[in-house]
């Protein structure tokens, strides 16, 4: 993304600085990581609903019989 420049200062002056860059960098590696860890989680827990239905269901039928 590019800011509009004056006709006097050259395009490099339009770009974001190098600073904003790399805290950009940062937060969106950040942002990465949170989301993965929050896909893992529920993963897992969909994991252990699925075996806790499981067990029970086995459970069930012992006892029906």
């Amino acid at each position: 993304m590019e800011f509009q420049h004056r006709k006097n200062e050259p395009q490099s002056y339009a770009k974001f600085p190098a600073k904003l860059c790399k805290v950009s960098k940062y937060i969106f590696a950040e942002l990465c990581g949170l989301l993965c860890e929050t896909l893992r989680l529920k993963k897992i827990r969909i994991q252990l609903r699925n075996s806790y239905l499981f067990y029970i269901q086995k459970f069930m039928i012992k006892v029906k019989l």
